[in-house]
């Protein structure tokens, strides 16, 4: 977080920048791993299935209040009853991404 002096703004704009010019600025990363099934015993034999077998990773950053901009990557790898295979990538971004400068 940071308290920027008064007349802050973005490029391009003549608005100052946050709340009471303090503007919050961040990332966030974040790594799932999750793995399911069932293993047992039936009719004298062991069985062991993998229901689900899977991995997501995410990087989150962003800049608020006013303006507000949150960007994001989003990895998924994932097996699911050991024969459907998932494996995406995708981005996102909204908002207006603020350069600062002076006031």
């Amino acid at each position: 977080m940071f308290k920027f002096a008064p007349g802050t703004h973005c490029e391009g704009s003549t608005a100052e920048v946050g709340f009471r010019n303090w503007y919050l600025q961040g990332k966030l990363y974040a790594w799932l791993s999750l793995n399911a099934g069932i293993r047992g015993q039936a009719f004298g034999t062991n069985f062991d299935v993998t229901l689900l077998n899977s991995n997501v990773a995410l990087l989150l950053e962003g800049k608020l209040p006013k303006p507000t901009y949150v960007a994001g990557y989003v990895h998924l790898d994932a097996t699911v009853l050991e024969f459907i295979h998932v494996n995406m990538d995708f981005d996102f971004a909204f908002g207006n991404n603020c350069t600062v400068v002076g006031g």
